[in-house]
């Protein structure tokens, strides 16, 4: 006889004003999300300004509501201070990879290299440019190591144990590049996570992370959907989720938030719509030379922002392309599919992380 053991992945976002936890349930080959919560969040201002209490007390108070106090989860950093540079190196081994993103960070960053957490994640292979060989698509990504420390602490003061860190953009394409996500996906295309600050863009190019930026468009002053709690979601086994899995210890990329000069209280939305198109615009552009024979099919929008109203039918006659609201969705038994709310899409992807094939 066979015994199936099972474990618990548990995932936890910490957003601008609330933090997601999602828990996917592995046992043998099967995953069911046994657990989604919302809870409101302080944000990781306070902790960029060196305030750990605020949102340690928080984030025990959504591990208590989820269940999952004194366990292990995974997470990624959101704030303003991250930063990601794509660079090309030659094929090189994975070691001396780390050492010479080390060296590319002194030339690019004017922050001193030794108060940074650095690592080097391989987006893809490809030929060079002249078609001889190939070359690396390598994404540096650089952290302020104190900030790195008091997001252990964070979790730390929370009863948890923070066992990996990881990148936002790894996060969307796990959940769209495989099956297990609406819409249906394309050869190539794009696909961005809306924040209320940050929004974090992503090119996947048959199957593989192509292309990886950070947008800086502040959406707080846009009236969204209320922000409703799920909790002990139980669902059917499924099986054979494609995901692949990265031990990296620190995250994304943020850029600066613009702010919009307009009398206090008052925005223009359209302005901030235009805004982001503009953003999504110029991300798509940079792709397109860079990679002159590609056309992206699509752009998914997803996150919280995502539901904003008609910000899909903006997008598509400011960009030209189909825009679809995209969101996690699991088969749990032959005719039946759960969808889950766009806000839990880098909670799902970070669980993901975890499941070995």
């Amino acid at each position: 006889m066979k015994l199936w053991t099972s474990h618990n992945i548990n995932a936890v976002d910490i957003g601008q004003n609330s933090i997601k936890i999602l828990q996917l349930q592995k046992k043998g080959q099967s995953l069911r999300i046994s657990q989604q919560i919302s809870h409101p969040s302080p944000g990781l201002e306070s902790l960029e300004k060196g305030d750990v209490a605020e949102l340690a007390a928080s984030l025990k108070e959504a591990a208590a509501k989820a269940g999952i106090g004194r366990s292990k989860v995974v997470s990624f950093i959101g704030g303003l201070r991250v930063i990601t540079q794509q660079i090309t190196m030659p094929p090189i081994p994975e070691d001396e990879l780390q050492k010479a993103v080390v060296w590319e960070a002194e030339k690019l960053m004017p922050i001193p290299v030794p108060d940074m957490e650095i690592r080097a994640v391989v987006l893809e292979e490809k030929k060079n440019e002249f078609g001889e060989g190939s070359q690396l698509n390598v994404l540096l990504v650089a952290a302020p190591k104190n900030l790195v420390y008091r997001y252990y602490e964070v979790f730390d003061r929370a009863n948890l144990t923070l066992t990996a860190i990881d990148l936002p953009a790894l996060n969307l394409w796990r959940v769209f590049q495989g099956q297990h996500c609406f819409p249906e996906r394309k050869e190539i295309q794009a696909v961005v996570d809306i924040g209320h600050t940050t929004s974090h863009f992503i090119v996947i190019k048959k199957g593989v992370p192509s292309y990886v930026r950070s947008l800086s468009v502040d959406l707080n002053h846009i009236n969204r959907e209320p922000a409703e709690e799920v909790n002990n979601c139980e669902q059917d086994n499924i099986t054979d989720i494609a995901a692949d899995y990265y031990d990296l210890e620190i995250i994304p990329e943020v850029a600066a938030t613009r702010e919009v000069d307009m009398p206090p209280g008052m925005v223009d939305e359209s302005l901030l719509y235009s805004e982001l198109a503009t953003e999504i615009r110029r991300s798509l552009d940079f792709y397109r030379l860079q990679e002159r024979d590609t056309f992206v099919e699509q752009l998914v929008i997803t996150g919280g922002g995502s539901k904003i109203d008609g910000l899909a039918l903006i997008l598509e006659a400011e960009l030209g392309l189909p825009v679809h609201i995209g969101y996690p969705q699991l088969k749990t038994a032959p005719d039946k599919i759960q969808e889950l709310h766009p806000k839990f899409t880098m909670a799902f992807g970070l669980a993901l992380r975890e499941v070995l094939i």
